[in-house]
């Protein structure tokens, strides 16, 4: 019997490159076993055309996700930051389930946002052929299949991120670097202090480096 893996996508369309975050697809959870038993997926992110040979079996990228147990459905959530550029960008997240996982179902949109999803079954099975075609193919009424994301995750083109982060005074409790990418998002690295001989030195002093434009904007929130 010919694979039947469905990768579905959405198409995002934003003003500026940057990233978005807290990328969340919608599942049914009818089994009530994967809360409990998926941990990763493959995020799939580009541009058009559609009709391009892009595989998602190989060309995504297998990422963890975080999953929330809502009852009757399942909020499947990638959270760290997903580069997008200016104009549309094809998104979709697929929980990765192992062969003998029950089955579970994509939840669509009760509206129509921009484009219609798209899906693509590379393995071929149940019929519905190789190549990227409409989400409707799946059923008529599964026009656009529901996603959600944080927008203010999109960063002007003069925001630069962080590369890497030096403690030299004081000790991490909780948290990593991709946690300071968004602005106010409750997300946050926490640390203890150091030591100090006097009132002068900084408890906590951290280095953090990137490469900006020459009108690059650094924006610090801290507690």
């Amino acid at each position: 019997m010919p694979e039947f893996s469905t990768y579905v996508l959405s198409d995002v369309v934003v003003d500026n490159s940057g990233f978005v975050c807290n990328l969340t697809v919608y599942f049914t959870n009818f089994s009530g076993e994967w809360a409990s038993t998926v941990t990763e997926a493959r995020l799939t992110s580009f541009q058009d055309p559609l009709t391009s040979n892009w595989d998602p079996r190989f060309d995504g990228e297998i990422v963890p996700v975080e999953i929330r147990d809502l009852g009757t459905i399942l909020e499947i959530t990638y959270p760290e930051p997903v580069p997008v550029v200016t104009g549309t960008n094809w998104i979709g997240l697929s929980p990765i389930s192992g062969s003998g996982s029950p089955q579970e179902f994509r939840y669509a949109s009760d509206m129509l946002v921009g484009q219609d999803s798209m899906m693509r079954n590379p393995g071929g099975g149940f019929g519905l052929g190789t190549d990227w075609n409409l989400a409707s193919v799946l059923s008529p009424s599964f026009i656009d299949a529901a996603i959600s994301m944080d927008d203010n995750g999109v960063l002007s083109p003069n925001y630069f991120l962080p590369d890497s982060i030096d403690i030299f005074r004081g000790s991490l409790v909780s948290g990593k670097l991709t946690d300071l990418f968004q602005k106010s998002d409750e997300r946050r690295m926490v640390f203890n202090p150091g030591f100090t001989l006097n009132n002068t030195e900084a408890p906590v002093w951290l280095v953090l480096e990137g490469t900006g434009s020459s009108r690059a904007i650094i924006n610090i929130e801290s507690s």
